[in-house]
């Protein structure tokens, strides 16, 4: 008799009880994408499924090492490798990159880089130490994005007695 798919909670319970392997995302609650739900893209070319706003889904995978990324209608996030062990549930949460106060900077660097809009981040095991460096690394994209900015008006101020 066939019982049909499975659902999150049943994949879940099977994954703890069996010692499947996979991995289990969250999609953050950080005022972006509200209406909307993020696809999940497993080593770069498999799309298997999606994961709506506040929610979170599991998803069953072969031990190894899994490249993993998120993607919405027009942005995305660079990719993050993570290594399944026989048994284990890796947890990850999807995110833009600056949450809080500062989501107005993330559209901001999402419109010029819309491959690093999102983010994603273990919130278990030995990565969530590594936290850390998303800060940094939106730190310098600002920087960069910024400093693109200063140039091309500066172009734009010298060229301006040439063009008009």
């Amino acid at each position: 008799m066939d019982q049909g798919p499975l659902v999150n909670e049943e994949i879940e319970a099977t994954a703890s009880s069996t010692g499947l392997t996979g991995v289990a995302l969250s999609r953050t609650r950080d005022y972006c994408g509200v209406c909307s739900y993020i696809r999940v893209v497993i080593d770069e070319d498999h799309d298997v499924g999606t994961v709506l706003y506040g929610c979170r889904r599991v998803f069953l995978l072969p031990p190894g090492i899994h490249s993993l990324s998120v993607e919405d209608s027009w942005c995305s996030s660079p990719p993050l490798v993570v290594e399944v062990r026989p048994g284990e549930l890796v947890e990850l949460e999807a995110s833009i990159r600056w949450r809080g106060l500062l989501w107005w900077l993330s559209l901001l660097v999402g419109f010029i880089l819309p491959g690093r809009f999102f983010v994603l981040r273990a919130t278990s095991g030995p990565d969530v130490n590594a936290l850390h460096h998303d800060l940094w690394e939106g730190i310098g994209v600002v920087i960069g994005v910024v400093l693109t900015g200063c140039l091309l008006l500066s172009l734009l101020i010298l060229l301006a007695p040439l063009i008009f």
